[in-house]
């Protein structure tokens, strides 16, 4: 049914609109197949597939994840050409696998503040990141 639903596109928008399930997951499913050309992505909840370890291309992720999740996405993921990482309401443990995996391209790292709302109170050291 949703088999050349990328045929033509530019661009998604309102993408985290989409409520139904087996579109969400048929449109990533058509993401997939085009994944080596993709090198912007954003998205607003869980991705109901494995979408994000296609990316090997990837130069610029956004990740809002706004329902507060667990962020399973991310584990043990790789994308070794992203140079951008734009996070909000990510947990921190998913964001030092994540920062660790990209192969020393990434360059900027968008709304850093969000590492130390997800901190535990209490800690007597400091995080501390070297972009190369």
């Amino acid at each position: 049914m949703y088999d050349d639903i990328l045929s033509g596109l530019t661009g998604i928008y309102n993408y985290r609109q989409y409520r139904d399930e087996s579109f969400r997951e048929a449109l990533e499913n058509s993401l997939i197949k085009h994944a080596d050309t993709i090198q912007y992505f954003k998205i607003t909840k869980q991705p109901t597939t494995k979408i994000l370890s296609s990316f090997i291309n990837l130069r610029i992720l956004e990740l809002y994840n706004n329902n507060h999740g667990a962020c399973n996405c991310l584990e043990d993921i790789s994308l070794p050409s992203l140079q951008i990482l734009r996070v909000k309401h990510v947990p921190i443990k998913f964001l030092i696998s994540l920062i660790e995996n990209t192969s020393g391209h990434l360059v900027e790292i968008k709304s850093l503040k969000l590492f130390f709302d997800n901190w535990k109170v209490g800690f007597d050291y400091i995080l501390s990141i070297n972009i190369k």
